[in-house]
């Protein structure tokens, strides 16, 4: 379960880097769910991951939200 949603994780991330608009801790808590899933505290991990995964989905809802701006006078 874990290793599929870092794989999950990491796919969303990818799709992020392609728009451009990674956010700064994503990958950030992708590498701390691994060092807490290393230390055994499998739901922190899990926790973890699932911050990685929502911050490069709403990432990739910015890139979209952002790609049609027109200025509001």
């Amino acid at each position: 379960e874990y290793d599929e949603l870092v794989a999950k994780a990491k796919a969303e991330i990818k799709l992020a880097d392609q728009t451009g608009y990674t956010w700064r801790d994503t990958e950030k808590f992708l590498k701390d769910a691994d060092e807490a899933m290393k230390a055994g505290d499998r739901d922190k991990a899990i926790k973890l991951v699932g911050k990685a995964t929502k911050q490069a989905q709403l990432a990739q809802k910015q890139a979209k939200d952002n790609a049609n701006v027109k200025p509001a006078f």
